[in-house]
């Protein structure tokens, strides 16, 4: 019988013996127990974390997933990366390719503008030579014409100065009704 209440008292010795969990607020341990309430009220979630180190084969359990699930996902963004740096070696040479058939395109719009540009040079040169032309040859009518009503003129003034001085101021009078001014200086010398 004494067997029994010493393994009472054990049991109960050992169920009043304090936790040797702590209590986590979020990202920390809680200070006190008002804390852990004041946090239990507002999230409705308090985390116990044991610190027996006997007990580190749980905690393996767990860092042997998470760093199972690390190496995997290093695994996964390695070769993530390395796809990527593929995808941006082609991209690379694809803009490469693209800028030179720009600088191609480029190249060829610039010749064809400078070809246009020669083309109007030889067009406004070969205007100006036909201008010339038509000019020369005006002048050589107009040359013509002077000539020919110079010596109507030289006519005109003999007969003129033949005549009296009344006869021309009619004949200046009747040419110049017709016109809307007249021209005062129009009188033959």
């Amino acid at each position: 019988m004494k067997l029994y209440i010493y393994f009472i008292i054990l049991i109960f010795l050992i169920s009043c013996s304090k936790n040797k969990g702590v209590y986590w607020c979020g990202d920390h341990a809680c200070a006190n127990n008002k804390e852990k309430e004041a946090y239990f009220e507002k999230t409705m979630i308090v985390e116990v974390r044991n610190l027996d180190k006997n007990k580190t084969e749980s905690d393996s359990i767990n860092e042997k997933i998470i760093n199972q699930s690390k190496s995997s996902n290093k695994k996964k963004f390695f070769s993530r990366k390395k796809k990527l740096d593929q995808e941006i070696k082609l991209e690379v040479q694809e803009n490469i390719r693209n800028e030179k058939e720009i600088e191609e395109q480029i190249k060829i719009q610039e010749q064809i503008e400078h070809q246009e540009q020669d083309r109007l040079k030889q067009e406004k040169e070969l205007k100006e030579q036909g201008k010339l032309e038509d000019e020369k040859r005006l002048i050589m009518k107009k040359e013509e014409q002077q000539s020919s009503s110079a010596f109507a003129k030289v006519v005109e003034i003999k007969e003129i100065s033949t005549k009296n001085f009344d006869e021309l101021v009619e004949r200046i009078l009747i040419r110049n009704s017709s016109r809307t001014y007249p021209k005062i200086n129009d009188i033959p010398k």
